[in-house]
């Protein structure tokens, strides 16, 4: 495979990439889409999303020339469930978590493999806008209250997962969701039975599925 120039160039300053892990993260779109200015809206999707995509665009390549890699996508709040004013940035995150579906089954084959990771609620400049701007006061409450309460996610939690993916841990849930506050013992005894249930991944219910 020839690389493009790009490509050429990050592999002669970096060398070969072994794992690439997208930390995107905007979340300044607070409140019901209609109060939302549609710029910072859009702006969440785009670095989100887009960030994403443009990283795996110029690494996976790499990864396939050289024949292995892992590639982490860090997912969210709203990934899986309705996040009505947080919209922009759920909506990057449930895009992010089908992007890395759609990459891993197209990489899989040769050994580079995408994984998306849910870090958790942890204490970010991002979580710190929710709980001190007007927006995320009125909107967002339940941040603070999760603060409060004692859910504060330690970011070494994800990072140690991390590190697991990168070794091949948990090659047999690639193109699936993983959680920074998963026991990763018992998430790799329980490995075969995800993927046997089609679990950790963005899908249709059994019933509606049966229906197309």
């Amino acid at each position: 495979m020839t690389l493009p120039p790009l490509k050429v160039r990050v592999a002669s300053e970096l060398g070969p990439i072994d794992i690439l892990i997208n930390n995107h993260g905007s979340f300044q779109g607070i409140g019901p889409i209609w109060d939302c200015d549609p710029l910072v809206w859009w702006r969440d999707v785009e670095i989100n999303l887009r960030g994403t995509f443009n990283t795996c665009r110029t690494a996976a390549p790499m990864m396939l020339a050289q024949g292995s890699g892992r590639i982490v996508n860090l997912v969210g709040g709203g990934t899986g469930n309705s996040f009505p004013h947080g919209s922009g940035y759920a909506c990057s995150k449930a895009a992010v978590m089908r992007f890395t579906e759609c990459l891993n089954d197209t990489t899989i084959g040769n050994d580079v493999r995408a994984f998306a990771v849910d870090p958790g609620l942890v204490r970010t400049a991002m979580t710190e806008l929710q709980l001190s701007s007007e927006a995320g006061k009125t909107y967002l409450p339940g941040i603070r209250e999760l603060f409060e309460d004692g859910v504060n996610i330690e970011p070494s939690q994800a990072a140690l997962l991390i590190a697991d993916i990168a070794a091949g841990r948990f090659d047999t849930l690639a193109g699936r969701l993983l959680r920074g506050v998963d026991d990763r013992d018992a998430l790799a005894e329980e490995m075969d039975a995800i993927v046997a249930a089609d679990g950790r991944a963005l899908r249709f219910s059994s019933v509606e599925q049966a229906k197309l």
